[in-house]
C-alpha cells in the first residue's frame, strides 16, 4: 500500500512539474497586477502575445535585454486587438503625361476608421496602437540596450506578414485602376495596382512609467510623420511619459539618452527626475515638441553637446520646471531651448553647470525666441564660474538673471561655497549628494550661537521664543488642570 501512495505521489509532483512547464512556455502569469518577464519572452510581452499590458507593472528579471520596443503593432490576433485602432487608407492619383508614357503617382491619405478588419478594403491601412497605465521595473543587474517607439510603415517583412494575415481573415481588397491620362485619353496600358501597398504603424502612449532601469542607450520615442498622415495622427498624443530613477550610458555617434520627437502632437506632461545621464555622445535629453514638463534632480555628465535641449521651431508651452540638475562638462551650451510659446512658463532655478565652456564666447543657455506672453525664469544658477550675463544669450528674448548661485535643493555632485547664493549653506550628506539650504542656528554650551552645517542637527535650546510652543504649553496645563476638575467631580 505505501509503494502505491508513492507512485501516486509522484506522478501527482510529475504532473505539477509538467503543468508548470506548460505554463512556461506559454509566458508569464498575466492574471495580476505584476508580471514578472525574462530576457526570453520580455519583448512578445511587450507586444500583447499574452494579452494587454494596460494597467501592469512589468518587472524584468535579472539579465541582459536586448533593445525592447514599445507598443508595436504585429499581425497577430492577440497583438492587433490589444489596444489598436485602424483606419482604411484612400488613394490620391495624380497622373504624368497620357498614352504609352504616362506615369501615375500615388499617395495615401486616412480614411475612415473601422471597426473590423472587413472594413480595410483599400491596399494603405492605417494603425495606432495605445499603450496606457504600465510601469516598468527591474531587478539588480537587469540591464538594457533600449527602449523604442516610432511611428513608421512597415517594413518588407512586416508587410508580407500584414498581408498573410489579412489573407487569413479573407479581407477583400479593392483593385485601384488607371485608365485614361492627364489629358483625358484612354492609356494604351492603364495601370492597375493589385499588390499589397503597405501600413502606416503609429503608437500611443498615457501614462508610462520607466523606473530604476539601468539602460545602456536611449530611451527613443519618435512620432515624425509624413504629411499624408496627419489627420489621424493628431488625436493620438503621447501624455505622461515618466523615467525617474534610469541609468542612461548610451554610446555612438549622435546618440541622446532620453529623445522624444515629434512633427505634430507634442508630449504632454513629462517627467524625468532622479535621473543619471553619462557619455551621451550628442544630448542628454532631447524632446521635440512638448506641454508640460518636470526635469529636476538629474545628474549629466560628460556629454558631447547639450545636457538639456527642449528644440524645436513650433515650441514648448505649459508649466516646464527645470530645477536641481547637476551639469558636468558639456561639449556645448549646458540647456537650448527653440521657441517658447506664448502659453508657457518656464522656471530653470537652481542648476549647477560645471566644466563647460559652452558656446560663442562661453555662452551656457539660449532661446531662439520667446514669444509675447511666455515666460523664461533663470534665477539662481551656477553657470560654471561665468556671469549671467555671459552665460546667458539674450538675443531670442531672454532677460538676464539677477538673482545667481544656488539657494535651495538637494544635488547629485558636489555644490562648494563659491557656487551658493548669499544666506545658504551646503551639507554634504555622505552618499554623493549634496544639500543646500539655510543655515540652523541653536545655542551651545558656553551660550553662544553657533551655525549648524553638520549632516546630523544636534538640537538644542531655540535661539528665540516659539509662540507656538507657548501656545502648546498653556493648552496642556489647561488640559490637565480640566482632567483634576472631572475627577474630582466624578469622585462627588
Amino acid at each position: 500500500m505505501k509503494k502505491v501512495l508513492a507512485t501516486i505521489l509522484a506522478l501527482v509532483m510529475a504532473l505539477g512539474v509538467t503543468t508548470m512547464a506548460w505554463a512556461g512556455n506559454e509566458g508569464p502569469d498575466m492574471s495580476g497586477t505584476v508580471v514578472n518577464v525574462t530576457a526570453a519572452n520580455a519583448q512578445d510581452v511587450l507586444d500583447g502575445k499574452y494579452g494587454s499590458i494596460d494597467g501592469k507593472t512589468i518587472h524584468f528579471a535579472q539579465g541582459a535585454y536586448e533593445k525592447l520596443y514599445l507598443a508595436r503593432v504585429i499581425a497577430d490576433d492577440t497583438c492587433l486587438g490589444s489596444g489598436v485602432d485602424y483606419y482604411k487608407g484612400v488613394a490620391h492619383v495624380e497622373v504624368k503625361g497620357s498614352g504609352s508614357t504616362c506615369n501615375p503617382i500615388v499617395t495615401w491619405t486616412v480614411g475612415d476608421k473601422v471597426s473590423a478588419f472587413a472594413g480595410l478594403t483599400t491596399r494603405a491601412q492605417f494603425f495606432v496602437r495605445t499603450v496606457k497605465n504600465v510601469t516598468f521595473t527591474a531587478e539588480a543587474g537587469a540591464t538594457f540596450a533600449g527602449f523604442e517607439a516610432a511611428a513608421r510603415w512597415a517594413n518588407d517583412t512586416e508587410m508580407a506578414a500584414m498581408s498573410a494575415y489579412f489573407s487569413s481573415k479573407n479581407v477583400q481588397f479593392e483593385e485601384l485602376r488607371i485608365e485614361k491620362g492627364e489629358d483625358g485619353n484612354d492609356l494604351t496600358s492603364p495601370y492597375v495596382r493589385t499588390n499589397y501597398s503597405g501600413s502606416w504603424l503609429d503608437f500611443s502612449l498615457q501614462n508610462i512609467t520607466f523606473n530604476g532601469l539601468t539602460i545602456d542607450g536611449s530611451l527613443s520615442v519618435s512620432k515624425l510623420s509624413v504629411s499624408e498622415t496627419k489627420d489621424v495622427l493628431t488625436d493620438y498624443a503621447n501624455d505622461g511619459i515618466i523615467v525617474k530613477n534610469c541609468s542612461f550610458n548610451p554610446s555612438g555617434e549622435g546618440k541622446n539618452g532620453i529623445e522624444l520627437k515629434s512633427l505634430i502632437a507634442p508630449y504632454r506632461n513629462v517627467q524625468v527626475t532622479g535621473c543619471t545621464f553619462t557619455g551621451a555622445t550628442n544630448d542628454g535629453l532631447y524632446i521635440q515638441r512638448l506641454q508640460g514638463a518636470t526635469i529636476k534632480n538629474n545628474s549629466f555628465k560628460n556629454i558631447g553637446a547639450r545636457a538639456i535641449q527642449l528644440n524645436a521651431d513650433n515650441g514648448m508651452g505649459g508649466n516646464v520646471i527645470i530645477q536641481e540638475n547637476y551639469i558636468n562638462s558639456c561639449g556645448d551650451r549646458a540647456i537650448r531651448f527653440g521657441t517658447v510659446n506664448s502659453d508657457a512658463n518656464v522656471k530653470v532655478n537652481n542648476n549647477v553647470i560645471v566644466n563647460s565652456t559652452g558656446r560663442d564666447g562661453g555662452q551656457l543657455f539660449k532661446a531662439n525666441e520667446v514669444k509675447t506672453g511666455g515666460s523664461v525664469n533663470l534665477d539662481n544658477n551656477y553657470w560654471s564660474g561665468k556671469t549671467a550675463a555671459t552665460a546667458v544669450n539674450t538675443n531670442g528674448g531672454v532677460t538676464v538673471p539677477t538673482k545667481t548661485g544656488i539657494a535651495v535643493g538637494t544635488f547629485k555632485g558636489e555644490v562648494t561655497a563659491d557656487m551658493l547664493a548669499e544666506g545658504v549653506v551646503t551639507v554634504n550628506n555622505g552618499d554623493g549628494t549634496f544639500t543646500v539650504r539655510a543655515p540652523r542656528y541653536y545655542y551651545n554650551s558656553t551660550t553662544t550661537t553657533t551655525t549648524d552645517t553638520k549632516t546630523t542637527d544636534t538640537k538644542g535650546s531655540p535661539k528665540t521664543f516659539d509662540a507656538g510652543v507657548g501656545i502648546y504649553a498653556v493648552t496642556a496645563v489647561l488640559s490637565v488642570t480640566g482632567m483634576a476638575w472631572a475627577t474630582k467631580k466624578r469622585g462627588n
